[in-house]
């Protein structure tokens, strides 16, 4: 006998059955990896959009243009969202870049040497999905790396720069 409509999910997630796992019983030739996959996408789906409006409402706008001046090997570069860079400076943003306290407006992160995900799972960690939440404690303790796509032509795959 499988858990109640009301119960919590036997998956973990913190959410009633009825939330969760139980919408997928139809989809029950799905691996526990394919089910893991699909909620973990689920849960970080709007994430940049969160993050962004999270960091310019409590950390304010110009936390964003100190990073891009930090990012950007171009003197005066002015942060532009439409950069083909933005699918390496957004993850770098939001986990791993915090200010320097010698050359920041921002003392009091650069002190905690803080990052945007950070300040976020500092504020809303009680409200957070636990899947988003253990999704987010892993991007802040991994490596920033990232990877070109060349392909046989020799020329980089091309990316929408609208997607990160």
């Amino acid at each position: 006998m499988g858990p109640g409509r009301n119960q919590l999910c036997p998956c973990g997630s913190g959410k009633k059955f009825k939330n969760c796992c139980l919408r997928a019983e139809p989809a029950a030739a799905e691996t526990p990896q394919q089910t893991l996959h699909r909620r973990v996408r689920a849960a970080i789906q709007n994430l940049t959009e969160e993050l962004l409006r999270f960091a310019t409402k409590h950390l304010g706008r110009e936390l964003i243009a100190e990073a891009w001046s930090k990012f950007s090997p171009e003197e005066d570069a002015v942060f532009d969202p439409k950069s083909p860079h933005m699918p390496v400076f957004i993850p770098w943003f939001f986990h791993q870049w915090s200010p320097a306290a010698e050359s920041t407006r921002f003392p009091e992160l650069a002190a905690r040497a803080a990052t945007v995900s950070g300040e976020y799972l500092a504020r809303r960690r009680r409200n957070l999905d636990p899947l988003l939440l253990r999704y987010l404690e892993a991007c802040t303790a991994t490596a920033f790396s990232f990877h070109e796509v060349v392909l046989e032509d020799g020329k980089p795959h091309e990316r929408d720069p609208g997607q990160y």
